[in-house]
């Protein structure tokens, strides 16, 4: 007489598509536009898209709300990006905040897939960021192409275009980007502070006005910086500020062994603007940031000056 058992199985488990025994599920950071309401579809289609597919149906979606009350937003977002496979980002509109996120996941050294609603907003993006391959959610075909690629990210050999390494930041290496008028009489003030306190000679003469259509070198300049000097005024060149300090914010030390040196980002106002409106969230979290106007700004780059003087003498004698 033969008995025979009957097994139930949990869906996915023959075909190898369930939660995978014994690791953490993989997780995608979605970077999307809070307040947008099409934005916020994107993100719950994406992650209805990623149940429909047997191979990433264990896939966690998180995104920069995943942050917990109470913890520090900074190294909250930080360690999710971190422990995330692969990055999405709707890059519609050119969010600020967005914009931060992916260049934080480029300094993590993360794949990032850019998207946007519709292809025909690719004509709207400025050069230095269609240099990616950019896809859109507004068609089966480009869904198809993000859970695709998606997939090639995670399960496969991964992308054929990782974001490229960059340069590690020099101790005391200041960048001064161009900016209106208001900003630029205080150049000055930069090379006067760096000699006092005798920080390498300022990169300031690499970035002249033609600033988004170099920003591939722009980028890496302030890849290699410690202290970055930046107006913020509503102008199109502010997208490339909160782009560029994702990048500092994502390797936030400088130096060697023990001996590190915070790096900072001074974010230059008009006296009569309002922060609050013009700089992104992720932007203001950390303690390295700080919007200062250009009455102060003389005394932060003091700050800052003294702040390397302490480094450097612990060293002894540094050339």
């Amino acid at each position: 007489m033969v008995e025979y058992v009957t097994v139930k199985f949990k869906d996915g488990e023959l075909s190898g598509s369930g939660p995978r025994a014994g690791k953490r599920n993989p997780t995608l950071f979605c970077a999307y536009r809070f307040r947008s309401n099409e934005s916020k579809r994107f993100r719950d289609e994406l992650e209805h898209r990623l149940l429909d597919t047997d191979s990433l149906r264990d896939v966690s979606v998180v995104d920069g709300k995943k942050v917990l009350i109470g913890e520090q937003w900074s190294p909250g977002i930080r360690d999710i990006l971190r422990r995330a496979r692969v990055v999405i980002a709707d890059i519609t509109a050119l969010s600020p905040e967005v914009l931060f996120e992916v260049r934080f996941a480029h300094g993590l050294e993360r794949p990032t897939l850019p998207v946007v609603q519709h292809h025909n907003w690719l004509s709207r993006l400025p050069r230095w960021l269609t240099d990616f391959q950019i896809g859109n959610f507004s068609s089966d075909e480009g869904w198809n192409d993000i859970i695709n690629t998606i997939d090639l990210a995670i399960n496969g050999p991964g992308l054929t275009k990782l974001p490229r390494k960059f340069p590690p930041p020099g101790p005391g290496q200041a960048v001064w980007l161009p900016g209106p008028p208001w900003h630029e009489q205080n150049r000055e003030k930069l090379a006067s502070i760096a000699n006092r306190y005798e920080m390498p000679e300022p990169e300031m003469s690499i970035i002249k006005d033609d600033l988004i259509e170099r920003a591939d070198e722009v980028i890496d300049t302030i890849a290699k910086s410690t202290l970055l000097i930046a107006p913020l005024d509503n102008s199109s060149s502010d997208t490339l500020v909160h782009y560029s300090c994702g990048l500092v914010v994502a390797r936030p030390k400088a130096g060697v062994s023990s001996r590190k040196l915070s790096r900072r980002v001074l974010l230059v106002v008009d006296p009569n603007s309002e922060p609050d409106f013009i700089l992104s969230e992720g932007a203001r979290r950390p303690t390295y940031v700080h919007v200062t106007t250009v009455d102060k700004l003389n005394n932060e780059l003091i700050k800052y000056g003294k702040m390397y003087d302490k480094w450097r003498q612990s060293f002894g004698a540094i050339t």
